[in-house]
């Protein structure tokens, strides 16, 4: 079920579907879902697949979430120049989501 992505960002990648939700979820690290599991994701619609970024498995009693520290460097890098400002405020909001995402897996496990 898990595979990497082309080898170029040696990302896991799984497709799914989640309550007829077609959900795509790509992480650095391995994506331990297995089929029949009970799991919560969280992430944002894009276009017409569910893109997860944090995921917490209620069977396996595991989690996984995007990277936040790499976008936020690169943000912090991008900001230092003026020109490319508008691209560093973009990595910033992808950590600001992702940590996001991570901080809504946490509260729905708290919550069971």
């Amino acid at each position: 079920m898990n595979t990497t992505e082309g080898g170029l960002s040696g990302s896991y990648v799984v497709d799914f579907k989640l309550d007829d939700v077609s959900v795509t979820l790509m992480l650095a690290d391995v994506i331990a879902i297995a089929y029949g599991d009970d799991i919560i994701v969280a992430g944002g619609r894009n276009r017409t697949t569910f893109r997860g970024l944090a995921y917490f498995n209620r069977t396996q009693a595991v989690n996984g979430k995007s990277s936040v520290g790499l976008n936020v460097i690169v943000g912090i890098l991008f900001c230092a120049s003026f020109v490319l400002a508008p691209i560093g405020l973009w990595f910033m909001y992808c950590a600001y989501r992702n940590h996001r995402a991570h901080a809504v897996i946490q509260a729905a496990v708290m919550c069971r």
